[in-house]
Formats: structure tokens, sequence, C-alpha cells
């Protein structure tokens, strides 16, 4: 029994330690964890260069006795928690399902959904916007699938090497170029993967043609 939660606590501790290193500025106090004379503990985690500032935390209160009881709210995009001597470890795993469950990519999704619509509003002229240029569906079994017709834009007639990642059956995504049309097919989690192959070959279409046109 003891030998067990030696390792849980070595798991929780060495993903802390990793996060924070990816997540926080070497600049700032970003963890800081002290004893409580009820007894206890608190700790606060600093969130402010973390992908997950400004997200949203439902407070977690859960008390059964007063040694055994967890406390956490996000606060001035601070983790702050504070629990009974027994529940420090459980405390801190609630932090680390919260991160689990708001993965980095979400954020970077929002980015790219950012850069396509800045893409697709520049060949706006009210006529090109007339015929459908974009389309993203997720189809069976939570596939995703874009079509994004390239008429017009600095993409259009440029080469394409497609390509196609398979890692499982629902680890993989396929690029190509057809009829004109970036078509692009991925697993479930795999929308990222797609728009970010799109982004990056259009970005290079577009530089090519700035350097062409001096």
């Amino acid at each position: 029994m003891g030998s067990t939660l030696i390792m849980k606590k070595k798991s929780i501790i060495k993903w802390l330690e990793s996060w924070l290193i990816d997540n926080t500025s070497k600049e700032q106090k970003n963890f800081t964890m002290e004893t409580l004379d009820n007894p206890g503990w608190t700790f606060k985690i600093n969130l402010e260069d973390s992908h997950l500032r400004n997200f949203s935390f439902d407070m977690f209160h859960e008390e059964i006795n007063q040694n055994d009881w967890i406390y956490c709210i996000v606060e001035d995009n601070k983790f702050k928690a504070a629990c009974g001597p027994l529940n420090l470890i459980k405390t801190l795993n609630i932090f680390r399902n919260w991160v689990e469950k708001n993965p980095q990519h979400l954020d970077d999704l929002d980015h790219l959904f950012s850069w396509m619509q800045k893409w697709y509003y520049q060949y706006c002229d009210e006529d090109w916007e007339h015929d459908e240029r974009v389309r993203i569906n997720n189809i069976f079994l939570h596939h995703w699938s874009i079509t994004i017709n390239l008429e017009g834009t600095h993409c259009e007639n440029v080469p394409f090497e497609g390509i196609f990642e398979e890692e499982t059956t629902k680890n993989w995504y396929h690029c190509l170029i057809r009829d004109g049309k970036f078509e692009g097919t991925g697993g479930p989690s795999n929308l990222i993967d797609i728009l970010s192959t799109f982004k990056e070959w259009a970005e290079e279409c577009q530089k090519k043609y700035i350097i062409s046109d001096k």
C-alpha cells in the first residue's frame, strides 16, 4: 500500500514539473504551497502565461469532515486550492484533470479559425464569395472533412504535395488537391492537423506570389 501511494505521488509531481516548465514564465512565482493550521494544505498555480488564461473553472468544494475536505477555485488567473492534511494528491489531480480536459490544441484551433476567417475575407469582393468557398463537415464516425475552393486565390494552380499520415484508425489525416480544391479528411482529433497543413501551404503560396509580383 505504501509503495503504491509513493508511485502516485511521484507521478503527479513529475507531471506538474513538466507542466510548469512548458506553461509558465521563468520570471514569475508560478507555484507556491504551504501548510495550514487547520491542519491542511494550500497551493496556488499561476495561469497567466498558460493557454488556460481566462478559462472558466467550476468551483470545487467537497467537505466530508474537518480533516477530509477540498476547495478549489480559479481567480485572477490563478488556480487556488486548499485541502485537508491527507487530500493534497487528490487536490493536485483536480488541477491535472482540468488541464487535460482543456488541452493546448483547443487554443491552437481558435488561432487557426481566426487565421482562416482572415484568409477567406481577403478575397471577398462582392463576387468571389458568392460561390461556396469553404466547407467543414464532421462526418461518419466523427471524422473531419474539409473542402476549400482555390479558384481566385493565391493558391490557384499552385502544386501541392499530398499528405497521407496514418498512425491509428482514430489518428490520421489526408490532404490533397483535386479539381481545383484543397481536400482534407482526418480522424476525430485531427482537424488541427488539416487546418495547419492548409495554413502553412496557403502562406507559402502568398509569399511566392508577392516575390514573383516584384
